[in-house]
């Protein structure tokens, strides 16, 4: 017998331990291939069970307009 999995679903704010996260707010991130702290806004939060899965960031870079998902919260700056 298969076990039920543990739904991922989109939520507009998320609680953890560590802050809150808004679809909307401006946050830094780290950008592993820039090697540097970025910043952008929420597009978009993945959580499982009340979990962090991963966050959707727009954010500019070299003019241009980019998106990059974050899985790790401690690539996030807590404010």
């Amino acid at each position: 017998m298969l076990a039920e999995l543990s739904e991922f679903t989109k939520v507009q704010s998320l609680k953890t331990d560590n802050t809150n996260y808004t679809v909307g707010k401006t946050i830094k991130f780290w950008h592993l291939d820039e090697r540097n702290w970025l910043q952008g806004r929420i597009k978009e939060i993945t959580q499982c069970e009340g979990y962090f899965v991963n966050v959707d960031i727009s954010y500019q870079n070299y003019n241009k307009q980019r998106q990059i998902q974050i899985y790790r919260e401690d690539w996030l700056a807590h404010n």
